[in-house]
């Protein structure tokens, strides 16, 4: 007993539409030859002719026509079970692919955070991908990754991201040894000017960079320097290597890390903090690994919270 095949059925629509065997082979991405010979055994299976053929066009005969609608009913639908079963595979898959920027391996909150669920979930597959800041929100949309150790304050109002703030810190300045500046139990904005600052830069995190030189260079008058390279622990190098000011967090800079030299210092009045966020696309529906690994980080915050 013969058998309707969606593909015949698909490439029926579709010639429907372009009404060339050579157009819709284009779009079909298959050779012509395959449309014809499909489209022959539908007009088989249904017992009448489809299409009026001619050198210059193809058409579809009044039977054709008269079934275009319920054809294209069941090229959707099944489209759609596709597409749902797509859907449901990706919410039972327990793999979870996490962007990271490679120095975030040195923060004891984001891989406490990847311990404690694969120590929680062990059948969980976590795949920390490095990802450059810059980056993680374009390959969150692009679905290469299913959440990202975000650290930025652009997603505070944002509808299309869902956040997860893991840890927020205040910002501190690291300063010459011999610098007026490291007698100082904590420094003041009016203690700035001129002073050359060592900045991040701005692409790897605008709204923040923007409130840090908002606060530090118009407001108290140091000189923002931008090294080469401008992740954290590259700033506390190359504010050794030339004997300047850097800003830096906890995070980065504490204890034995402090370089040779330099010294840590609070801000008096501290009005910037830098925060670390889980962020994930805002979407009603998430993939089994995801789900549980976004729960066991909702409970590491309310730990930190509690402690």
């Amino acid at each position: 007993m013969k058998r309707l095949d969606a593909r015949q059925l698909n490439y029926f629509v579709v010639l429907a539409e372009e009404r060339s065997f050579t157009r819709a082979a284009a779009r079909l991405h298959v050779a012509q030859p395959s449309i014809s010979a499909q489209i022959r055994k539908l007009e088989e299976f249904f017992g009448f002719p489809l299409f009026l053929r001619s050198t210059r066009s193809v058409e579809l005969t009044e039977e054709g026509r008269e079934i275009l609608g319920s054809v294209t009913a069941v090229v959707d639908a099944s489209r759609q079970l596709r597409e749902h079963a797509l859907a449901v595979r990706e919410r039972n898959d327990l793999s979870c692919r996490l962007g990271a920027t490679p120095f975030s391996v040195f923060l004891s909150e984001r891989t406490q955070v990847v311990s404690a669920a694969a120590k929680e979930h062990p059948s969980l597959q976590l795949d920390v991908i490095g990802t450059p800041q810059p980056e993680q929100l374009d390959a969150l949309r692009r679905m290469e990754i299913d959440a990202a150790f975000y650290m930025g304050h652009e997603l505070q109002d944002s509808q299309e991201f869902e956040r997860l703030v893991i840890r927020r810190v205040q910002f501190h300045l690291l300063v010459p040894a011999t610098s007026v500046l490291a007698s100082r139990s904590s420094i003041a904005l009016s203690d700035l000017a001129h002073t050359p600052v060592a900045f991040f830069a701005r692409e790897h995190g605008p709204v923040l960079f923007d409130q840090l030189t908002r606060w530090l260079v118009q407001e108290g008058g140091a000189e923002c320097v931008v090294p080469p390279e401008s992740h954290p622990f590259a700033l506390a190098n190359f504010a050794a290597a030339q004997g300047i000011s850097a800003i830096t967090i906890d995070w980065f800079i504490q204890g034995d890390n402090v370089p040779a030299g330099h010294v840590v210092r609070p801000f008096t009045v501290p009005r910037v903090a830098a925060e670390m966020s889980l962020v994930r696309l805002a979407q009603k529906q998430y993939k089994r690994g995801l789900e549980l690994f976004w729960a066991t980080a909702g409970n590491y915050v309310r730990h930190l919270q509690n402690a």
